[in-house]
Order: structure tokens, then C-alpha cells, then sequence
């Protein structure tokens, strides 16, 4: 059994979790901030809004996605957020244009034909 399937049975350590990498991801630098999105991801990549444009997988409450959005809102393609079907259930006020997909990472990827899949690392002390 992998950490995360073991939080999945221990619902209020699994709630402590998110609400810790909730915060790490509201105070810590977003790649959207530092990384070329407009010239490595966007241009070019996408010519229909019914294409993937990126996966959030693991991404939690869908923060980088809704700064995403934020920041380039006229962007085609589609924004789908993977993670544990229980961390779903913590989100509030996610746009209606980013699809939430349960997905445990360590399983294949279940969406085929996508540009760019958004992951980040956490170490747990």
C-alpha cells in the first residue's frame, strides 16, 4: 500500500494532508510565474478548444490550474485536474472550464493525445 492509498483509509490524516499542501501551494512560487508558458506550451500547441492543453495530475485543489486560467483566459484547449477522488471533495469555487478527473499518479495516464501534463514534487519530511 503507497502513502496515498493509506491516507485514503485514514480520512482525517488525509484531510490534514491537503490542508498542509493547500498552503504549500498558495505560498510557494507558481511556474506560471517563472516559466515561458505564452512561448513553450501555449503557442503553437493547441488549434481546437475540444483538445487537451494540460493535465494537472496530483494538483490537489487545482491551484496552478486556476492561476493558469487567471493569467491566460482566452487560451483554447481543455484543463483537466487529476487527483484522489477524496481531495475532490475539499474543492470550492473551481472554474467550470477545468474538469476534475479522478486519478491515483501512479497508475498509466488515462488521457491520451495531451500536450503537457503539470506535476509537482513534494518531499515529506
Amino acid at each position: 500500500m503507497n502513502y496515498f492509498e493509506w491516507l485514503g483509509r485514514n480520512i482525517d490524516l488525509a484531510k490534514d494532508f491537503q490542508q498542509w499542501a493547500s498552503l504549500k501551494q498558495q505560498t510557494t512560487s507558481n511556474s506560471v510565474d517563472w516559466f515561458d508558458i505564452q512561448q513553450l506550451i501555449i503557442h503553437g500547441s493547441i488549434s481546437k478548444p475540444e483538445d487537451v492543453l494540460l493535465v494537472d495530475a496530483g494538483g490537489g485543489e487545482g491551484h496552478y490550474l486556476r492561476q493558469f486560467r487567471e493569467i491566460f483566459p482566452e487560451t483554447p484547449g481543455r484543463l483537466i485536474l487529476q487527483d484522489l477522488p477524496q481531495v475532490f471533495s475539499t474543492i470550492e469555487n473551481l472554474s467550470e472550464d477545468i474538469e476534475l478527473m479522478p486519478y491515483n499518479f501512479f497508475g498509466p495516464q488515462p488521457v491520451k493525445g495531451l500536450c503537457h501534463v503539470h506535476i509537482i514534487y513534494c518531499a515529506l519530511s
